[in-house]
């Protein structure tokens, strides 16, 4: 089951999170809760993507890691500006949003959403830190692949085209007549064909006595 996430660079991470809680920042500004910002939400926005383009034109250039080096320098500051405005608006937000037209479901949405970014920031920035500046090879394990997606795995399969995928690995059995009589989306990566036969043999069993 193939996740709908781009291809996970850690520092389009940083995009990612911006785009967030750029988006949700409209929508409070738009009732009339506004923090003064040096920028607006698609100014922030902009401004981090022409990093992004000016980090994947370095790679083709003379002294590429020096370039990109000091590219993601300019991405971390601007980075952490964002998410100074980010925790202020989420604060402020979270203790006035009855005074303008938010449903509490809408406003719960809003508030959660960038408590998440702001708990993340700090992570997906020294993950980037240890691979770009620290040239560190950061363990799959390690890594986020999303901010959208908490259960997501790197699937390799070693197939043409896509030798590497991310997601996570559905298995189900069916029978002779085309019933699923049993199934499993696994979180944590596959155990394997033939681990994953087995437990599904012994589920099959309990559900449906002897085979």
């Amino acid at each position: 089951m193939k996740a709908n996430i781009h291809y996970p660079v850690d520092y389009l991470l940083m995009r990612d999170m911006i785009r967030t809680s750029m988006l949700k920042i409209e929508k409070i500004r738009d009732e009339g809760l506004k923090i003064r910002m040096p920028y607006t939400p698609k100014e922030w926005l902009s401004q981090m993507n022409a990093l992004i383009i000016e980090m994947s034109l370095a790679s083709r250039k003379r002294d590429s890691m020096k370039l990109r080096k000091a590219i993601f320098r300019k991405m971390k500051r601007l980075f952490k500006q964002v998410m100074f405005h980010v925790n202020q608006y989420a604060e402020i937000f979270e203790k006035s949003w009855k005074k303008y037209d938010f449903s509490p479901i809408k406003a719960e949405s809003i508030i959660i959403d960038l408590k998440e970014i702001l708990k993340r920031k700090d992570e997906v920035v020294s993950i980037a830190n240890r691979r770009i500046i620290k040239g560190e090879k950061v363990d799959s394990e390690d890594k986020i692949l999303s901010i959208y997606e908490d259960d997501v795995n790197i699937i390799t399969r070693n197939k043409d085209g896509s030798k590497v995928e991310f997601g996570n690995t559905l298995q189900f059995v069916e029978q002779a007549d085309g019933f699923i009589i049993h199934y499993d989306l696994l979180k944590d990566p596959s155990k394997g064909d033939a681990e994953g036969c087995i437990d599904s043999l012994n589920q099959i069993v309990i559900n449906y006595g002897k085979i």
